[in-house]
């Protein structure tokens, strides 16, 4: 007879022991009470109903949650720890895609709070995936998987968040999805105002960021970078104007337009000129 596996993700020094994921989670034979200590869950494969009983008299009282079919996270510590699930967000995305063959990494709004490149905290985690993955909810926490092209995936980092890997972009990639898609972070000033931020904090590498530009290969992001780069007093954009395509202007939001006699087009940029976005997005508090 098969038997369900559960599958435990604990790095919080909580009074469980980790269950691989070829592991079955039953108790020992003999064993004829609950209790959560190691002694408790073994690799024995025998009496396999008393586990499932056990793993759902956990749920009950609060020590495991269930974060997706067959895994499971201990929520309450034996030192008086936080829910990881509430506390530190950024390690449920790792949880969730532990295991599978798909790439991944915090980016947009995610990434540069993380860096201390915004001030405020979304409740929606953003985090780019290479293979389509189902949104993840909750309590008030959201996880968004974005689907980017596979040639995407470079410039990001392995970080530790209590003891767990965590993937997440380096302030450079993370600027330069934020650009593609602003969707993802916010207001359009609010992007610019991180790349600023970052260059005044000392955080940026120019050199960084125009080499993942053109590694992306994206004439329109040439144009916006460096027309932001430039507006910024930020050196090394010349690289960049080597890669603006062949097209006529574009906005510098990426968005369509139509020609007015009170539109500027930056010719060495080939962007339309927003003074008026800049001086907000250096000003921006």
């Amino acid at each position: 007879m098969l038997y369900k596996k559960y599958t435990f993700h604990i790095t919080l020094r909580y009074n469980i022991r980790m269950i691989d994921l070829k592991e079955k989670l039953v108790a020992k034979p003999n064993s004829s009470r609950t209790k959560y200590g190691s002694s408790f869950l073994s690799s024995d494969k025998t009496s396999p109903p008393f586990g499932q009983r056990a793993l759902e008299t956990m749920i009950r009282q609060n020590v495991v949650e269930r974060i997706k079919r067959g895994r499971y996270i201990a929520t309450r510590g034996d030192q008086g720890r936080a829910n990881p699930l509430t506390a530190y967000p950024e390690i449920i995305p790792e949880l969730l895609l532990m295991g599978l063959d798909v790439r991944h990494y915090l980016s947009f709004h995610s990434a540069l709070w993380h860096h201390g490149l915004l001030e405020q905290q979304s409740r929606t985690l953003f985090v780019a995936v290479d293979k389509q993955q189902r949104n993840f909810s909750h309590n008030q926490t959201i996880i968004k998987f974005i689907r980017l092209r596979k040639d995407s995936f470079f410039g990001y980092e392995i970080e530790k968040i209590e003891g767990q890997d965590v993937h997440v972009a380096s302030v450079e990639k993370a600027l330069l999805d934020s650009l593609k898609y602003p969707q993802y972070v916010g207001p359009y000033p609010v992007v610019l105002n991180a790349i600023y931020t970052a260059w005044t904090l000392g955080t940026l590498n120019p050199e960084t960021l125009v080499n993942y530009a053109l590694r992306v290969g994206s004439p329109f992001l040439n144009r916006r970078l460096g027309y932001i780069m430039e507006s910024f007093a930020i050196k090394g954009y010349e690289p960049l104007q080597k890669e603006l395509g062949r097209t006529y202007a574009t906005t510098l939001r990426g968005e369509p337009y139509s020609r007015k006699a009170d539109t500027f087009v930056n010719h060495k940029w080939r962007i339309l000129e927003e003074p008026e976005t800049i001086y907000l997005a250096r000003n921006l508090k």
